[in-house]
């Protein structure tokens, strides 16, 4: 994709924000995004000439006076820059490039570096940027951001935050963490996905995940904690003692992610006693591991982590040796390990993810190499890309609330 560097992107932020006149600045991207991207750069002063969309249905029509164009447009504009106001980066940056137009940036980026101060302590530890990071995009009611600069909190990742905070010291936040999660918590004691309607049974056992945790400070949320577990065991009761497929509208994420899922309830079943439950999760992780998706070295280092994870904390460390070999063989000589086999791009959270599994198993060379490897592409403020790399793939233009996570853990580790 671009072939500018992150620096030439930033210095044309940089050059924006202090002086705008007789720079042609255009959107492409006309939806939820495209609005808000609207209104912020209306509220700095920023005009915009047009909003690009690939939709010709809106084509003519506007947004707050702007109008919205077919992209064969921007040929003619020779503009500034283009700010991609879209989820769909990846594909609308190859456009771009197509037509001959390298200076974009994403709307999530673009947000973040705009008249952004340098950080407060520059002599702040990694770890230390880390934690403000998540301090800084923990929000008013005690939910945690998706990414920096989303208007949605993240049940999943609020939920499994609390532990690293908890570790870390942070008592009061994670508290708040779990206020939060008893504000949004369904009757039937599940969680949605962030900023919808849909029930998710991961995301509800990383809420779970972070409620075990807290009942080592306070037993305030024990209720919702058991409302959690009996809905997540009563879900694997009804069906026949597996989580029924949560994933078959988003192909790259296999349904063996579940096995992230178990652990919390095998803590739970295991604080209460309950040899019922403990066997449950023993049968759920025996079918999960006769599947063709299980821990395949095909599957994006991310969500390969959270099997090899989940796998290790309940107990099956000898399933995960030929996984873990595989991928040492594929760790590079900077200590990055591949997002998945066959590409050159890197899984930022994944590394993170594999560090934790590989600290665990007493690997400790081979962690420490990658967490220098994934130490040297913290930003300043303490967040992490989701991806890195020609061609990367996995969310490379927004920092993500769980690859901070994930460093954290690592860090601990």
């Amino acid at each position: 994709m671009s072939v500018l560097t992150k620096n030439q992107i930033t210095n044309l932020v940089k050059e924006l924000e202090q002086d705008t006149d007789n720079k042609i600045v255009v959107l492409f991207g006309a939806g939820e995004i495209g609005k808000e991207a609207v209104s912020f750069l209306l509220e700095n002063g920023i005009e915009i000439v047009c909003i690009a969309d690939n939709n010709s249905n809106i084509w003519n029509s506007k947004i707050n006076g702007i109008d919205i164009v077919s992209p064969d447009k921007l040929k003619t504009l020779n503009p500034y820059i283009v700010i991609i106001s879209n989820n769909f980066y990846i594909e609308i940056a190859r456009q771009l490039d197509e037509m001959d137009i390298n200076n974009y940036i994403s709307f999530f980026m673009f947000k973040g570096i705009y008249k952004s101060k340098p950080f407060e302590n520059p002599e702040a530890s990694s770890v230390e940027r880390a934690l403000s990071w998540i301090l800084n995009n923990q929000q008013d009611n005690g939910g945690v951001s998706v990414y920096r600069g989303c208007k949605f909190e993240y049940p999943e990742v609020t939920g499994y935050i609390i532990p690293t905070m908890l570790q870390y010291g942070f008592k009061e936040e994670a508290l708040r963490m779990c206020d939060f999660l008893n504000s949004v918590i369904n009757e039937d004691g599940s969680f949605n996905a962030a900023g919808s309607e849909r029930k998710y049974l991961f995301d509800t056992a990383q809420a779970l995940r972070g409620l075990n945790a807290i009942q080592k400070v306070s037993s305030k949320y024990y209720g919702i904690q058991c409302r959690t577990a009996n809905y997540l065991f009563s879900v694997l009761k009804n069906n026949e003692g597996i989580f029924p497929k949560s994933y078959e509208d988003d192909t790259i994420i296999p349904e063996t992610i579940m096995l992230f899922a178990l652990p919390p309830m095998l803590d739970f079943a295991k604080l209460n006693n309950d040899e019922e439950k403990i066997q449950m999760v023993h049968n759920a992780v025996k079918k999960y591991l006769t599947s063709p998706d299980v821990i395949s070295q095909k599957t994006l280092t991310h969500f390969l982590a959270y099997q090899i994870d989940g796998l290790i904390d309940l107990g099956y460390r000898d399933e995960v040796k030929e996984i873990i070999d595989k991928l040492l063989l594929s760790q590079r000589e900077d200590g990055s390990i591949p997002a998945f086999d066959g590409v050159n791009w890197v899984c930022i959270t994944g590394c993170s993810q594999i560090a934790i599994c590989l600290y665990k198993l007493g690997k400790y060379e081979p962690a420490n190499r990658i967490m220098k490897w994934v130490d040297s592409n913290l930003e300043e403020n303490g967040g992490f890309f989701g991806s890195v790399g020609e061609n990367a793939e996995y969310l490379p233009d927004r920092e993500l609330s769980w690859a901070v996570k994930f460093y954290l853990d690592a860090y601990k580790l």
